[in-house]
């Protein structure tokens, strides 16, 4: 198998745009291309935020993968959030999903980040069983939010 992770640059934002406006529309979720496409500018220029790979399988576009950064007291430094990790419907159930986790995880060790969260839908088991596997686990606690 041939994978590779490249950090997105520029050039392949274009790219990029289209295969995170195909996961937002495939999820349901709403896509602001603008407002998106300046985060992957700030994300490129300032990668104290976080990182953005694209996935190439045989040289093809996969998918992509992104880790954002944060800092916890109670989880002793610097934390990342698995934001998103997409791949293309030709590219699924290959082990790609799995070895961009196992990429990730390892990435995260070598930058001494502390601990790796992640957020699955309720129904992606697939995507759950990879992610427990890997010693991923739920925590008794409820994720919430607040748009600012």
């Amino acid at each position: 198998m041939d994978l590779k992770f490249v950090p997105l640059s520029e050039p392949d934002i274009e790219l990029a745009l289209k295969m995170m406006s195909e996961f937002y529309a495939h999820e349901g979720y709403v896509f602001d291309k603008e407002g998106t496409k300046v985060n992957m500018q700030v994300l490129i220029a300032n990668q104290m935020l976080g990182s953005y790979w694209l996935i190439y399988y045989n040289n093809q576009i996969a998918g992509y993968i992104i880790l954002t950064y944060s800092f916890s007291f109670e989880f002793k430094g610097r934390t990342c959030l698995l934001d998103e990790l997409y791949l293309t419907p030709d590219f699924r159930h290959k082990g790609i999903g799995t070895k961009a986790v196992d990429f990730v995880i390892t990435f995260a060790i070598e930058n001494d980040l502390k601990a790796m969260f992640l957020e699955a839908e309720y129904d992606n088991n697939h995507a759950i069983t990879i992610y427990e596997h890997r010693g991923f686990r739920k925590h008794q606690r409820h994720l919430m939010s607040k748009m600012l």
